[in-house]
């Protein structure tokens, strides 16, 4: 079985015997403009396309057919804005936010005869080797055409998952997964960077994770037979392997064993897992082997999901997450929280920094993705006056719709959004489970961590970290909201639609694994419906296969809202509109993202 760390070892056709210990990694740069960069990553237009997913046929060829999003950046930017956003992309493509934790690529050949051994390609389940496999199993997703190669010494890879990266690190080559892994995804045929992956499985990679595990100790025994033999980077490379071990058995599988479908994201659980294994001496990690004082906090302690803001709304706000983190210093608490605790860490936080400085420069030029389909420019005209309060819906009183999300005036090149950074924790009765961590489980581990953090670096308040002081998430603004699906901060909501008609919302539901999936009329993820018993087939289907098989994976898409925090309660400002006024309401927010001439 293959992660998507696994999945880049098997795909990757190099010969490491000519990479020096003082060989250089890098991307090399790939000498296009943005209109290049843009023509490159256009989505290649396909008669067969638009019955690929209605006959059930060629999930490979939609995924090699895929559109591109928010990969080119825009030289017409300031000079300066351009150029950090270039080296923050990169830093994202290469991993550096993750150095001194990877997958040895010396290590390779004897993980791949042990996964032979393991009989990891068996009947019944589905190859994770190839690209459909790993998106159906994983939500690996492919990487953007204008995605330069991996120069490693004399020899140039291509990396085929967005999701992952090679790196150099001490003059030791490894594979590590980077942010894009979790904040890309497929929508309406198109892969657009800073969206929540919604294919993503993140259960399914902790399996992956456990059979890597497993195996760490002939690995290990490889690595040490390497250094006998005389390898002038064995040792740095069981160094950052012991570091991803470390992660992994702490961090990843624990958080991850939390996912309950497709699309959950546990990722905010594996941050405060790493905030509670800090050790006193600054941001070095607590051994595996060792208890931390805090871990106590998460034991039989269940788990909600939660989605993450699109990255293209970084640049309207003044605080980090959806409840409300408002940090002095992003770069510095991003530099804190994502990175790799290990032997270097404390040494490399100030350059740390530097790194994401860059990588949110990257995120905050990032221009929300394009509707491309038409737009009824008239229904927008009338769902803009309901949106903003300007005109009364049928049933009497206005929508106040824009006092949370922020209002929205056309302009030549762009829509102008006005939003208040200031926006408050707001309580409008949708699941409280996830704030309900944060002022328990949260506080707890902020608490006494903050303080040993503005110690360590000399009284700097930037790593104060703040929890919301009452029930609620922070509204954000809606520019590019139709790329966003599905809704609300847990991901219950598969429509705008349902959305802005509570009693529309289904109970169970089932993603469509297929890219071009989407639904144009109600705006969002195409799904099915289902029923109690229905779900109990799929389920007691999958307990009899194998995780990775079909059924698993069929009932591994289904959103139960009946689970711990996924339900899909609350938000029901949009019911008292008729059909017309939702569907003007719907156009218009269809309509909100950057323009560009």
């Amino acid at each position: 079985m293959r992660s998507g760390i696994q999945s880049i070892l098997a795909a990757t056709v190099l010969t490491l015997s000519g990479v020096s210990a003082e060989g250089q990694i890098g991307e090399e740069p790939t000498g296009l403009t943005y209109e290049e960069c843009q023509e490159l990553n256009r989505k290649k237009p396909s008669r067969h396309r638009q019955h690929t997913e209605r006959r059930g046929r060629s999930l490979e060829h939609a995924l090699e057919n895929l559109g591109f999003t928010g990969f080119c950046i825009d030289d017409e930017q300031e000079p300066a804005v351009a150029e950090a956003a270039k080296r923050g992309l990169h830093a994202i493509h290469s991993a550096l936010p993750f150095r001194g934790s990877a997958f040895p690529l010396s290590l390779r050949p004897r993980f791949e005869e042990l996964l032979a051994q393991s009989g990891a390609t068996s009947a019944g389940r589905i190859d994770t080797g190839t690209p459909s496999g790993a998106y159906q199993v994983y939500g690996s997703l492919p990487s953007p055409p204008s995605r330069p190669g991996v120069s490693l010494g004399p020899v140039t890879i291509d990396v085929p998952y967005v999701g992952d990266s090679i790196s150099l690190y001490k003059g030791a080559v490894g594979a590590q997964a980077n942010c894009l892994q979790c904040h890309s995804s497929v929508i309406a045929g198109k892969l657009h960077a800073g969206a929540m992956n919604t294919q993503l499985d993140q259960a399914n990679l902790m399996i992956a994770l456990r059979g890597l595990v497993a195996a760490s100790p002939l690995l290990l025994e490889e690595n040490y037979r390497q250094s006998q033999m005389g390898s002038p980077t064995a040792a740095i490379e069981r160094e950052v392997f012991e570091t991803y071990l470390n992660r992994a058995l702490t961090v990843w599988i624990p958080a991850f064993s939390e996912c309950r479908s497709k699309g959950d994201n546990c990722g905010p659980f594996a941050v405060w897992r790493t905030l509670a294994r800090y050790e006193g001496t600054g941001i070095e990690a607590i051994p595996a082997t060792t208890t931390a004082e805090l871990d106590g906090l998460f034991d039989d302690l269940p788990l909600p999901t939660v989605d993450s803001n699109p990255w293209w709304l970084f640049k309207y706000k003044k605080s980090i997450y959806r409840f409300d983190d408002r940090s002095p210093d992003f770069s510095k608490h991003f530099a804190t929280t994502f990175n790799q605790p290990g032997p270097d860490s404390n040494a490399n936080h100030d350059e740390q920094v530097v790194i994401m400085d860059d990588v949110l420069s990257y995120i905050r030029q990032l221009p929300s993705p394009e509707y491309d389909r038409r737009i009824n420019w008239r229904r927008v005209a009338r769902g803009s006056d309901l949106f903003h309060g300007e005109e009364p819906i049928a049933a009497g009183g206005y929508l106040t719709c824009a006092e949370c999300h922020g209002s929205y005036v056309s302009k030549r090149k762009r829509y102008e959004v006005d939003y208040d950074p200031a926006t408050p924790i707001i309580d409008v009765a949708t699941d409280t489970a996830y704030s309900d961590f944060l002022r328990t489980t949260g506080a707890a581990i902020a608490d006494p961590i903050s303080e040993h953090l503005i110690d360590y670096f000399d009284g700097d308040e930037s790593y104060l970290m703040r929890v919301p002081e009452r029930s609620g998430y922070q509204s954000p603004p809606l520019d590019g909201a139709w790329a966003s699906p599905p809704y609300l901060h847990n991901g219950s909501v598969p429509t705008l639609y349902a959305l802005l008609k509570s009693d529309a919302r289904p109970r169970y539901w089932q993603r469509s694994i297929h890219p071009d999936a989407y639904d144009h009329q109600k705006v969002g993820l195409r799904f099915r419906s289902l029923t109690t018993r229905e779900v109990e087939n799929l389920r007691e289907a999958a307990s009899l296969a194998h995780p990775f098989s079909e059924e698993g994976q069929r009932y591994r898409r289904v959103y139960d809202t009946t689970e711990f925090g996924k339900g899909n309660g609350g938000h029901t400002f949009g019911d008292g509109m008729n059909r017309r006024e939702r569907d003007a309401v719907i156009e218009f927010i269809k309509s909100l993202y950057d323009r560009r001439e």
